[in-house]
């Protein structure tokens, strides 16, 4: 039997666990030019309709692109693009588990993480 991997499913949460990892992996905490280009570029993967964290981001990457990457502009929006990734993360996509004691142990992952 020959296994079959669907490489083409790439969903909103999808993207929100791999940008996730990405700012916990990424050496440099401040976004710059190239990893926007990253980011914009992985968004085109996502096969469903955008969500509400993934259209927003595409909105500001289009503003940090409409005043050509200055620093100072992609400076203004990444608090907002890890804060509301982290909000996703707290009230949609945590929420997605049912157990409360699952919702308990993420929440004080998330605690632990943000001190």
């Amino acid at each position: 039997m020959e296994w079959v991997e669907d490489k083409d499913i790439f969903t909103n949460q999808d993207f929100c666990y791999w940008l996730q990892g990405y700012f916990e992996i990424s050496e440099l905490s401040n976004l710059d030019v190239s990893k926007i280009d990253i980011i914009r570029k992985k968004l085109t993967d996502i096969n469903e309709p955008l969500g509400e964290y993934t259209s927003w981001l595409i909105e500001v990457i289009e503003d940090i692109e409409m005043h050509d990457f200055q620093n100072e502009i992609i400076m203004q929006w990444e608090d907002p693009i890890r804060l509301n990734l982290a909000s996703i993360f707290k009230h949609v996509i945590d929420d997605s588990y049912s157990s409360a004691h699952s919702k308990e142990k993420l929440q004080k992952t998330h605690d632990e993480t943000s001190t």
